[in-house]
């Protein structure tokens, strides 16, 4: 019967656990497709264009930009990971724009000078997430990035982070180019956009000691005639 008591709280903590993560990955990062309820969602903050190049910069060794920083994680090809402002540029609107060679071994970090709540822009593709590093993490918390060909794309975070890391997530044996301008940090979010998202972090937890608790109560239920 011990031996069931301990196997019943193991399977519902291991449950409780896992959602409670699942919900932390989702609920910290409040998504948004649109501009102006991104920017409804944030006070404080940072707008940067690359209208001031006039001529293609490579950003492969790392281009500081005032708010943030671009690099290259890997060695990009050749003509790629660039701001880019000859004929190409109208993919993304019209001006000069960041160019993010993507593949299954190779991306693009972005830096921030200092820690954001907020960040947006407008991109050109797809196949992109975004890893996401809060101050002192080693791994990034994954979020899925646009799916659009030309559309904004931006989150609010419930804690501050310091980079981004832009990766492929298309097929293993192909790549992607992705075009960035338009960028907006946010420094602050709206007390109403934290409050919203710390109350659901909050209730996932709350479900979660709900399921252990459950699942250590009902232990002794499951005893069978014979049991040790």
């Amino acid at each position: 019967m011990a031996k069931r008591r301990a196997y019943s709280f193991t399977v519902a903590a291991l449950i409780a656990l896992a959602v409670g993560i699942a919900f932390q990955a989702d609920a910290a990062f409040q998504i948004f497709h649109d501009q102006d309820s991104w920017e409804s969602a944030v006070r404080g903050g940072f707008a940067y264009n690359f209208n001031s190049f006039d001529a293609n910069v490579s950003f492969a060794n790392s281009l500081n930009f005032g708010p943030f920083r671009l690099s290259a994680i890997g060695i990009p090809p050749p003509g790629t990971d660039e701001v880019v402002v000859g004929p190409l540029n109208a993919t993304v609107n019209g001006s000069p724009f960041a160019s993010m060679f993507l593949d299954s071994t190779r991306g693009v970090a972005l830096d921030f000078n200092s820690p954001a709540f907020a960040f947006g822009g407008q991109f050109v593709g797809n196949a992109i997430n975004f890893g996401v590093f809060l101050p002192g993490s080693a791994a990034p918390a994954i979020i899925g990035g646009p799916t659009g060909e030309n559309q904004f794309f931006g989150f609010v975070s419930t804690e501050p982070f310091d980079r981004i890391d832009f990766l492929y997530s298309g097929p293993a044996d192909s790549s992607t180019t992705v075009g960035l301008d338009d960028v907006r940090i946010g420094t602050v979010p709206e007390p109403t956009t934290l409050m919203l998202l710390g109350l659901g972090a909050t209730l996932c937890a709350a479900y979660g000691g709900w399921r252990m608790r459950r699942g250590k109560q009902a232990g002794p239920d499951d005893t069978q005639p014979g049991d040790p």
